[in-house]
């Protein structure tokens, strides 16, 4: 074969003499002699002339052949802009792929050899992230290449998404009751305003080892709502959140929905005698954390971190002058596993907290000592249960968000307020219900006509 014009260091098996060989007889490396193999270039006709036994002769035309089979100078040079694909993120992954193949070149051929067999993977492969483009910058060896390009392609694919439909409520429980939800397998919702029937659930999975004190029940039914208006219509239901997160796959998406409020940190006393307070503000309210991943049988296993917090009644007294308000916190930390659209309800954290009520004739219930006749002071401990109810739709193609958007638009209850006639509605909610219920519309604003009646003559007067 024809030499290239690189340098390249060889690193050849070279006969030995008798006492430097193995028990077996067999040659060892850094031994040989210096004329048992030679080695001559030949500038103008580009040539290697190789001297030495008919063995090593034929194993040194083995290592020409194959590092002359791709010459570096021919190389393939291409642009991709990727759709899907983060280019600094592919070009990392393709890096260390790159540094696998290399590991693996030195666990073969050994520390020698490494050198020279490392230096060209560097030169025949070249990946470089543009992110201003989102693009990779690719040149590689026609042996190299092909490969390359496949992993690209394989690694450019779009991702799957999931619209993840959560639902978080807090039941009020009374002295009779164990768990904010009954978990029968019918309920009756005859008197609930909501169907005068049973419906039965498909099918109910209690796990009550998912968290600790908690319970985690997975429903297959379209029931779980009815359950829910049910315990609503009792009073003993509130809804704290029920938004909707439309999160990719094998990504973390967060809901947060609440205030900041400021919270003391410290607190010090000047020379003066005044207190000064440091303060920092901390989120209240609704705070989700979900990572789904999804399996190629459907399946979404959902990473789940809700955290409810709220301020309290109670305060603390941090300096003489100032006291802090509690917050309370009720959170968890679990991983659950559902098919696409089951509906998954974690349940189980139970907080217990004092409400104090005073109703009072106004004005007299204020009259220093006297008003205590006119005012009354109630206490009750409060149990409650905090109900995270998560339902996955796995997205296959983009088109498919939009079609879930158009059902939860058309299943609002924003529309059951607004009968369709023109002086109940503004222009802007005329305008909404004319995209999304053009039908409706219609079946309610066409006019039936009505048969004309016959004139009678009037009588003649006699």
């Amino acid at each position: 074969g024809q030499a290239n014009t690189r340098s390249i260091r060889y690193t050849l098996v070279m006969p030995v003499n008798i006492e430097a060989t193995n028990p077996a007889g067999e040659p060892t490396i850094g031994t040989a002699e210096q004329n048992a193999l030679t080695v001559t270039v030949d500038i103008r006709t580009n040539s290697l002339l190789i001297g030495g036994s008919e063995h090593y002769v034929a194993l040194s035309s083995q290592i020409v052949e194959e590092l002359d089979s791709s010459p570096a100078q021919e190389r393939i040079t291409q642009v991709y802009r990727l759709k899907n694909s983060q280019a600094e993120t592919l070009a990392v992954a393709l890096q260390a792929f790159l540094d696998q193949a290399r590991q693996r070149v030195t666990s073969v051929l050994g520390q020698e050899a490494v050198g020279t067999a490392q230096r060209l993977l560097d030169e025949e492969v070249a990946i470089v992230a543009e992110p201003v483009s989102n693009s990779l910058l690719v040149s590689a060896s026609p042996r190299y290449f092909e490969q390359v390009e496949d992993m690209i392609t394989q690694l450019d694919q779009p991702q799957k998404q999931v619209l993840i439909e959560v639902l978080l409520a807090e039941v009020t429980l009374d002295g009779t009751t164990e768990w904010g939800v009954q978990w029968n397998t019918t309920v009756d919702l005859r008197g609930k305003g909501i169907s005068d029937q049973k419906r039965e659930i498909d099918s109910i999975k209690l796990d009550g080892e998912t968290i600790v004190g908690g319970l985690t029940a997975s429903l297959t039914g379209d029931n779980w709502n009815f359950i829910l208006k049910a315990m609503q219509s009792d009073g003993r239901l509130e809804i704290l959140s029920r938004p909707q997160i439309l999160a990719a796959d094998n990504m973390v998406a967060n809901i947060n929905v609440g205030q900041r409020v400021p919270v003391v940190t410290g607190s010090r006393i000047t020379e003066r005698g005044d207190s000064i307070n440091n303060f920092e503000y901390q989120d209240v309210g609704v705070q989700l954390e979900v990572t789904p991943r999804i399996n190629p049988e459907g399946i979404v296993k959902m990473e789940v971190a809700p955290t409810i917090s709220s301020l309290s009644s109670s305060t603390v007294a941090v300096s003489k002058d100032f006291d802090a308000q509690v917050i309370n916190n009720r959170s968890a930390s679990t991983s659950v596993s559902v098919q696409d659209g089951q509906t998954v309800v974690i349940g189980g954290l139970i907080s217990t907290e004092d409400d104090e009520r005073v109703t009072k004739i106004p004005l007299l219930g204020d009259i220093p000592y006297i008003g205590q006749i006119f005012r009354k002071t109630k206490k009750k401990r409060v149990r409650s249960e905090l109900l995270v109810i998560l339902t996955p739709h796995v997205i296959n193609e983009p088109g498919e968000a939009q079609k879930f958007s158009r059902e939860n638009i058309d299943s609002s209850s924003i529309f059951e307020q607004f009968e369709p006639t023109g002086s109940q509605r503004n222009k802007t909610q005329q305008r909404i219900l004319e995209t999304l219920k053009p039908k409706a519309r219609e079946e309610k604003e066409v006019e039936v006509p009505q048969p004309a009646r016959e004139k009678k003559p009037l009588p003649s007067k006699i």
